[in-house]
């Protein structure tokens, strides 16, 4: 199986059981994304970050002592708290944020790694974090590989100090994914690539990234981060800090 039928077979498993979200109050909304997260926790990674994992190298240097001081601070969140440190690190315009699930145990994660929902105003949008161990597998050239892809466009690269590297891309909605009516959602994507082969994605979607279901009513209207606003919170290094071990 290669890289492309690996990521449409977990994206497959992912919407297995998603059923759609009423609307109405946002208590409500989070009750019905938590049930939906508590069955497909650990098939459920999002597009653009399960389909670069592992296949990008670059590097971390943080750039001085403000930075040096986040991640000692980044450093003391875990379990419930973590939901704490994303809320600091996003504008308070965005709205109300509560992480749904984390990634599956026996994974190299990092403090912010998980899938948030965000509601606003009786609606809500995904924001999902993932970092990746180094695999050995090289340099990789990320936009040659998404601008053949139907569901991405403007994929755009910025090389950083430190060896970093930092990829965007945007995800066109409306693109039909399987047989079975599936489509993409609107939304922004960032990968960091940083010089000790470590990989880290952010992927933000205006509603549930995989239910294809535009005709929600309680899916936000656009992404619940601009661009602008991802790529300012995909260089926050708190977001690197390794998850303490338990």
């Amino acid at each position: 199986m290669n890289q492309d039928q690996a990521v449409r077979e977990l994206l497959r498993r992912a919407v297995d059981g998603v059923v759609p979200v009423p609307n109405g109050t946002s208590e409500r909304i989070f009750a019905q994304a938590r049930s939906i997260r508590r069955r497909r926790r650990r098939a459920r990674i999002a597009v653009s970050a399960l389909a670069l994992a592992g296949a990008v190298t670059a590097g971390l240097l943080l750039p001085g002592a403000v930075d040096a001081r986040r991640v000692q601070i980044a450093a003391g969140y875990s379990g419930p708290t973590q939901t704490a440190l994303l809320r600091e690190l996003l504008p308070p315009e965005v709205g109300r944020i509560e992480l749904n699930s984390k990634p599956g145990s026996g994974k190299d994660v990092a403090i912010g790694d998980g899938m948030y929902l965000v509601a606003k105003g009786g609606k809500y949008g995904e924001i999902s974090i993932h970092n990746f161990a180094p695999d050995g597998s090289g340099a990789h050239d990320v936009c040659a590989e998404f601008d053949t892809k139907r569901w991405t466009a403007d994929c755009g690269k910025v090389e950083l100090s430190g060896g970093r590297t930092l990829w965007t891309w945007r995800i066109v909605p409306g693109i039909q994914l399987y047989d079975d009516g599936t489509k993409s959602v609107a939304g922004y994507c960032a990968g960091l690539g940083l010089p000790d082969g470590r990989t880290m994605f952010i992927q933000v979607n205006a509603g549930d990234s995989l239910s294809g279901r535009r005709s929600d009513p309680a899916w936000m209207a656009a992404p619940p981060l601009t661009m602008a606003q991802l790529r300012d919170l995909a260089l926050r290094p708190e977001l690197l800090v390794p998850l303490p071990k338990s």
